[in-house]
């Protein structure tokens, strides 16, 4: 369990993926301004919306923080137990 909480602790975070995203489209904007040539299409803001709408949806990291919390507080938990330091509920 602990190794599968560390791959994941890993991965990029979801603020990762939305810098990235804003940045590709403040520099698409930018470069259009410049060459003044459509680059910011139709299509490609449908793509960028998309896109966004992924990474809202899919990597949310709220459910993770969660449970990494709720096992950290269980493995502490019986920590405790085992050294005989716990409360008993009266």
């Amino acid at each position: 369990m602990e190794a599968a909480l560390n791959e994941f602790s890993q991965l990029p975070a979801r603020e990762t993926f939305v810098a990235k995203l804003a940045s590709l489209k403040d520099d698409a904007g930018q470069q259009q301004a410049r060459s003044k040539t459509p680059v910011l299409t139709r299509t490609a803001q449908a793509e960028i919306s998309e896109l966004d709408g992924l990474i809202v949806r899919y990597l949310d990291d709220e459910a993770f923080r969660a449970f990494a919390e709720a096992y950290s507080k269980v493995k502490s938990d019986r920590a405790e137990r085992a050294k005989g330091t716990t409360k008993t509920a009266r």
